[in-house]
């Protein structure tokens, strides 16, 4: 398994990893063994050498990420595993741009004492940075919109996570609700369709039927 991000990679063989790039706390680089510990859904990834690096690991087909004690992604990159291997990583990564959602709004936002569920919350990697709708009930029919810049204008798939993710409180996923359909719908009117998620922390792939600029998500069931 190979995650590929601009500032650096880590490569995951049977039984070892090599992490090295810049990421948001700094320069990282080691090589480590590690194994997997699962609790319920989630898997955490321990290095053998690296205690302190324990992380919540958050993955799929084609994109995965550290969390680390903070609740922070430390790590995370597009899966190139499968990928044709005579590209090169940074033309990979240019033809698999992930772009950041951009001029986002919300039909509400939940709003506690001391947290802020704000739709903004949805441009960081961090499962405690949720957007959460904010009206009693289970929020169907309540909605997100975002657009990305013009120049992304080709992107034609969606990475989602849904449900609350804690590093220190797995159960804190199950205690909250998580959208079991959503409606995608392009503003412009080009297509709308019904997606069905998984009951899962890890990131999920949609595949939309044409490029969007401006879309709105649509929750229709828990």
């Amino acid at each position: 398994m190979i995650w590929y991000h601009h500032d650096g990679s880590a490569i995951f063989t049977d039984n070892e990893v090599e992490i090295y790039g810049m990421f948001l706390d700094g320069y990282k680089e080691f090589h480590d063994s590690y194994h997997f510990v699962e609790v319920g859904n989630f898997s955490y990834i321990e290095f053998n050498n690296h205690p302190e690096f324990r992380s919540l690991i958050l993955r799929s087909e084609f994109y995965g990420q550290l969390i680390d004690q903070d609740n922070n992604s430390w790590v995370g990159g597009i899966n190139i595993t499968n990928r044709t291997s005579d590209i090169p990583p940074s033309a990979m990564f240019e033809a698999l741009y992930i772009a950041t959602p951009n001029k986002l709004s919300a039909s509400s936002s939940l709003a506690e004492r001391r947290n802020e569920y704000r739709v903004e919350n949805l441009v960081f990697q961090d499962g405690r940075k949720s957007w959460v709708e904010g009206v009693y009930g289970q929020g169907i029919g309540k909605k997100i919109r975002f657009s990305v810049k013009k120049r992304n204008s080709l992107m034609h798939t969606i990475i989602i996570s849904t449900g609350f993710v804690d590093y220190h409180n797995p159960n804190l996923f199950y205690e909250n609700s998580r959208p079991r359909l959503i409606k995608i719908r392009d503003v412009d009117g080009l297509f709308e369709e019904i997606y069905a998620l998984e009951d899962s922390p890890n990131p999920q792939t949609l595949h939309l039927p044409k490029p969007f600029e401006d879309v709105e998500i649509e929750i229709v069931d828990v």
